[in-house]
């Protein structure tokens, strides 16, 4: 069995593991919440599934796939998503996700179950033309009903570095210097990515000095 584990998930698992306060600010935009810095939140434990995919030479390979994020405040649970680029299966594992989560907080009697679903979004660190504003499932129900369960993602190519700094979502700054990764890799290039680097480090030490953030894990 192949366990996927890109580099943008282990940054991400990093930062909600050890600074998972620096994602209310993040909800907060996403989903248009108030919570305030000291709410009181869980990480839940990434859910996963076990899929069966084809490889190039035609034989199958058994692939775990684990969301990115889980959180829990108050009584609401947030799914959050981050890829690199557009993917046409995203859709369908934010579905298989999402039930995932459902089933743990459903509730049922006789003849009858409540599934709470989770708010989520896509994380796009990267942009091409393919990538979505939106991710919509429809569910469409043997009587004709169709429900439209979606959320606006998150495309990081659309934000300033004063954005990122203003609104305190921070735990963007990796992924919003991934951008540079062609000028670094190709071509050596670095100095955008530095600049991008400088900028944050003396926002981010101005701030510590007004007393806005603080520097502890958790």
């Amino acid at each position: 069995m192949q366990k996927k584990t890109p580099d943008y998930d282990n940054v991400f698992k990093t930062m909600k593991m050890k600074h998972k306060r620096l994602f209310v600010p993040v909800i907060n935009d996403i989903f248009h919440r108030n919570y305030l810095p000291d709410i009181k939140m869980e990480i839940l434990p990434s859910e996963g599934y076990l899929t069966k995919s084809e490889t190039l030479d035609g034989s199958e390979e058994i692939e775990e796939q684990v969301s990115d994020f889980l959180i829990k405040i108050g009584d609401e649970v947030y799914l959050l998503e981050c890829q690199s680029y557009d993917d046409g299966s995203m859709a369908i594992r934010i579905a298989e996700y999402a039930f995932i989560v459902g089933r743990q907080y459903a509730v049922w009697d006789i003849g009858r179950a409540v599934i709470p679903m989770p708010g989520f979004s896509v994380i796009y660190i990267k942009r091409t033309d393919r990538t979505p504003e939106k991710t919509v499932i429809t569910f469409v129900f043997p009587d004709g009903q169709q429900v439209d369960y979606g959320s606006d993602n998150v495309i990081l190519a659309q934000f300033t570095r004063e954005k990122i700094v203003e609104k305190r979502l921070f735990p963007y700054i990796p992924f919003y210097i991934a951008r540079y990764e062609k000028e670094i890799v190709s071509e050596g290039n670095i100095d955008q990515a530095i600049e991008d680097l400088t900028y944050f480090r003396d926002e981010l030490l101005r701030l510590h000095e007004r007393g806005i953030i603080r520097c502890r894990a958790g």
